[in-house]
């Protein structure tokens, strides 16, 4: 065994004459040295070039296993790429061309139409090329209906044969149509005061103000709505006392006595339009009688009226026209078995898509949808019922210099004529709405039924119309 002091006597000019326990210890201690020498500075590139080679290995694996995988599937990836091919030929051949763009609009337009809605807006844009595949035009449209009509709508846009999608969709309550867009937008034009308005049926006005004003912190400052309700809220001190002194140009017979409401400034006349594609003038009936015929029988249309309160309200005052005998009437209209829907524009739209031939609704739906180019005419009654409106102040409007300035304004030369624009029966003088012979036509004012009476013949007409 070597001690320190035979390592310290060790001759390195010598070392043949080393012991053997010390010519072991300098050979392991030179390998070593050597080992590590070269791990340093040889061996390393070459350990870094074997790990990216297997990494490579590893790569060239995962890409001989896809296409390992695709060359398994190619026959299956070609079927699919041409069944792709085929359904994109078929799409790029509903796209509408240049020529057929004038056509495709008018078939949205119908479309819209055709389900009973109102346009306000149809406004085509310019196009846009996308991808360079294709160009894309856009078209504004802004339409006035149910919930329920807007969705079929959407639905037969749909089912056209050329591609037509809606983006941006976005569905609000209303209920009075572009006539108070119409008077809003003016009346802010001239004095700067902004209209902030709520629409909705009768009913839900009615229900709203009413809340409103037994709170004692009313927020509305002007109500506008068919005569029945407005007679109600004046009768619960809703409305304070403001006569307009745009009121002296309506005859005295429309005007409150009481100065609590406006003058009825417009009429909404219920009369019996037909299709006038499926009928021919000389064929049109002539008269609320002529419904009776049986050729009629099953082909007219009319609103519920033990559901439909206007409605109801026209069956009862055919008092007007037949005296003690309306009820029986009634009778006889309803034994024909008239086509039933819940209101003014559904029997509207069975009249214009041929399912009735021909209905009771109001008249100015010739006009609204005429201007489109719907089939629609009016029979010529000698008189026609009709449900007025009002416009009414509330008696602690928050705003009570701006809603008298609305209401001057509302029912003024100015605002009636934009209402008769839009195919309203005003009843200033001299201002008709754009309806041939509209100036002939010589409405009678309903007169409303109250709650307890409404509720009793609309059990009535229940049995009559719906029972049967």
């Amino acid at each position: 065994m070597m001690k320190l002091e035979d390592l310290k006597n060790l001759n390195p000019k010598n070392p043949g004459a080393w012991p053997w326990p010390a010519k072991v210890i300098a050979f392991v201690t030179l390998f070593l040295g050597v080992v590590i020498a070269g791990a340093l500075f040889d061996w390393q590139g070459q350990w870094e070039s074997l790990q990216a080679i297997k990494k490579e290995e590893d790569s060239l694996k995962e890409t001989f296993l896809a296409k390992k995988k695709q060359a398994i599937n190619l026959d299956l990836i070609k079927k699919q790429l041409t069944e792709t091919q085929e359904s994109f030929g078929a799409l790029l051949k509903q796209l509408p061309s240049k020529s057929e763009m004038d056509a495709l609009l008018t078939d949205i337009n119908q479309a819209g139409l055709g389900r009973g809605l109102q346009f306000e807006l149809f406004r085509p844009g310019g196009e846009t090329v996308r991808d360079g595949a294709f160009a894309e035009q856009p078209i504004t449209i802004k339409v006035t209906g149910s919930y329920d009509d807007i969705g079929k709508f959407s639905s037969d846009i749909a089912m056209l044969s050329r591609i037509v999608t809606l983006n941006e969709i976005a569905i609000n309550p209303v209920g009075g149509g572009m006539s108070m867009d119409a008077i809003a937008k003016t009346f802010t034009k001239k004095y700067g005061i902004n209209v902030e308005y709520w629409r909705a049926a009768s009913n839900k006005v009615l229900d709203r103000v009413l809340t409103e004003a037994r709170s004692g912190r009313p927020l509305y400052d002007v109500v506008v709505t068919n005569r029945g309700p407005m007679l109600f809220l004046k009768k619960e001190n809703v409305f304070g006392k403001y006569v307009s002194p745009e009121s002296a140009n309506f005859p005295e017979d429309v005007r409150d006595p009481d100065g609590l409401l406006s003058p009825i400034y417009r009429m909404g006349v219920v009369g019996i339009l037909y299709n006038t594609k499926l009928v021919k003038p000389g064929e049109a009936p002539k008269s609320l009688d002529d419904l009776l015929n049986p050729k009629w029988r099953g082909k007219w249309v009319i609103p519920d009226p033990s559901r439909h309160f206007t409605t109801g309200v026209w069956v009862r005052n055919l008092e007007e026209f037949y005296g003690k005998d309306w009820l029986t009437f009634a009778k006889k209209l309803a034994d024909t078995k008239p086509i039933l829907v819940e209101s003014f524009i559904p029997a509207a739209q069975k009249i214009l898509s041929g399912e009735a031939l021909a209905g009771v609704t109001y008249v100015k739906y010739v006009y609204i949808f005429g201007k489109e180019g719907a089939p629609l005419d009016y029979v010529r009654l000698p008189k026609m019922l009709a449900d007025g409106h009002n416009v009414g102040i509330g008696a602690k409007a928050p705003h009570m210099n701006a809603a008298k300035l609305f209401e001057d304004f509302f029912i003024s030369k100015e605002g009636m004529e934009n209402l008769a624009k839009q195919g309203e029966f005003v009843t200033t003088k001299g201002l008709y709405p754009p309806i041939k012979d509209a100036e002939k036509i010589k409405p009678v004012a309903m007169e409303e039924l109250s709650d307890a009476d409404y509720k009793k013949w609309s059990a009535e007409f229940q049995k009559l119309f719906v029972s049967k």
